[in-house]
């Protein structure tokens, strides 16, 4: 059995299956002998490692990499999904992916669809030009949509997000060869699309920021509220924004060749004190 560790999305169900292939192999391989060659102290770090109930440390990092025999390319691989899976904080983990998707651009691995799906949500343009071509003058251009977007996204940036749109399957050719929105069913990291998310929405929020600057106020609409409420409302207020957003979702999105304009509609609801629950008790 010939493991391909760019087939691999969680480094432990690598080692499950570099273990059971190893055993089918030779009878007599077992976690104390992986350990005895790597140069591990435990025989059995292996195999709480594949359990979940350890992780591997930056210490202990080369002794895996020893263990498995791994080649240079296949151990920076190898120690970006370590880092990857068991990372926790949002900017770490989203610096190994990104470290992890520059290996899926030169091999085919099992990160591909994720980090095209990463580069359509984690970049606010990709998005607005899915929805450009129900415009009733779209134009399938990089100039003529780089203007369109009032010349923050380059003729390059424009080009490629068509490609990858199309790629992905979020856009599609009809029957009069024109594009036309589709949407394809893609099975990606929770991991990925969280990071994504984070990044669209960061972006979105600084957009929403230039315009007060860069737009007359008929052009936009930028309110708030600042209210006191109580903990057990916050939910309630949640899913009453949500209700709100799939209301002017349902009422006014338009189909192909019916739109006029793209426009992004923010939602922020946030805590602007500490949360009552995390308030040290009084006596």
């Amino acid at each position: 059995m010939n493991l391909e560790i760019y087939k691999y999305k969680n480094y432990r169900e690598y080692l499950k299956d570099f273990y059971t292939s190893k055993k089918s192999n030779n009878k007599q391989y077992s976690y104390a002998v992986f350990s005895r060659r790597a140069g591990l102290n435990s025989p059995n770090y292996l195999k709480r490692v594949m359990d979940g109930t350890r992780n591997i440390t930056h210490k202990n990092l080369r002794n895996f990499i020893s263990g498995l025999g791994l080649q240079k390319k296949e151990a920076s691989y190898f120690e970006n999904l370590v880092m990857f899976n068991q990372s926790e904080g949002k900017s770490t983990k989203d610096y190994y992916f990104g470290e992890l998707k520059k290996t899926s651009e030169k091999t085919e691995s099992a990160f591909q669809l994720d980090a095209a799906f990463y580069d359509y949500l984690s970049h606010w343009y990709f998005v607005a030009i899915r929805e450009m071509v129900n415009l009733k003058d779209f134009e399938e251009d990089a100039s003529w949509i780089s203007k369109q977007l009032k010349g923050k996204v380059t003729k390059s940036q424009a080009k490629k997000a068509l490609e990858l749109l199309i790629k992905l399957g979020f856009l599609s050719r009809g029957e009069n060869g024109k594009l036309i929105q589709t949407f394809p069913k893609i099975k990606y990291l929770n991991e990925v699309k969280n990071l994504a998310v984070q990044k669209f929405h960061k972006q979105m929020m600084a957009l929403a920021k230039e315009s007060i600057d860069q737009e007359q106020t008929q052009s936009r609409d930028i309110t708030g509220v600042t209210l006191c409420v109580r903990e057990n409302d916050f939910q309630e207020m949640k899913e009453e924004i949500q209700a709100f957003r799939d209301q002017l979702n349902s009422k006014f999105s338009v189909t192909q060749g019916e739109g006029e304009k793209v426009v992004q509609v923010n939602f922020q609801l946030f805590s602007l004190t500490k949360n009552r629950k995390e308030l040290p008790h009084e006596k």
